[in-house]
């Protein structure tokens, strides 16, 4: 059902004419970020079920999918919320708090177009010793070097042709 409305939303964004932030901006307005967020729980859930991730780990989330994640993920988990921009060519990485040395995270968030924002949450948390193993993302429109383990409901591959992504 989510894995549908996401692709409904991609082809509406891909058929528009827009500038470079322009399909971000219509993504996010669009989705149905409380599902989103309950499906990506499933799949850290199952992550940690089949020992990928260990059931520790802290989640990262931010900007306005965050309260969503916050909601849907803190009976389980730490959580950190926090501030949105980070894609902004001149954000600077956000302020983690006290986190423990060694710790180890993961970042969630609605989608992923330029990674920029997993970047500068990569660079937050290496800073304090800490290391972002996993990412998980309701829209996965782009690649990243900065996290090996990325886990979508939906790539653009997909929703281009149909299918489906268990991340791996």
């Amino acid at each position: 059902m989510i894995k549908d409305v996401l692709r409904d939303q991609f082809k509406v964004i891909m058929n528009t004419k827009y500038e470079e932030d322009l399909p971000i901006c219509v993504f996010d307005r669009c989705m149905r970020r409380d599902g989103i967020a309950e499906e990506l729980l499933k799949y850290l859930q199952e992550d940690i079920r089949n020992e990928k991730i260990p059931n520790d780990v802290v989640v990262i989330c931010s900007g306005k999918f965050g309260p969503f994640v916050v909601k849907i993920f803190e009976q389980d988990f730490k959580v950190i919320h926090v501030k949105g921009g980070l894609r902004y060519k001149d954000s600077r990485p956000p302020d983690l708090g006290e986190i423990s040395v060694g710790k180890e995270f993961v970042f969630v968030d609605d989608s992923m177009h330029t990674g920029r924002t997993q970047s500068k949450i990569v660079e937050a948390v290496e800073k304090q010793n800490g290391k972002v193993i996993a990412s998980y993302y309701g829209f996965i429109g782009g690649r990243s070097p900065w996290v090996k383990y990325i886990r979508g409901i939906l790539t653009r591959e997909e929703a281009n042709k149909g299918g489906s992504n268990d991340g791996h």
